[in-house]
């Protein structure tokens, strides 16, 4: 997580926010395990691609999330 551990209280940041959802995953057929271990899957492979590129999870609702990217900081 580049950067992120420079930040001090009270700095301006510049960030990127990406918000990813899976549309329509309550029409999606299949049992409760199946879906919850898909929308697991989901959401590992998400965070491992924002984490290699330095983002960093925002929030997480269960079938999609926030991550956000730290773009600048801003001296004191």
């Amino acid at each position: 997580m580049k950067g992120w551990k420079r930040i001090r209280d009270g700095q301006c940041v510049e960030l990127g926010l990406i918000q990813i959802d899976i549309v329509g995953h309550s029409q999606i057929r299949g049992n409760d395990r199946d879906l919850q271990e898909a929308k697991g899957i989901f959401r590992t492979q998400m965070e491992t691609i924002v984490y290699a590129r330095g983002g960093k999870l925002f929030n997480w609702a269960g079938d999609g999330g926030s991550f956000m990217f730290l773009i600048r900081l801003y001296p004191n």
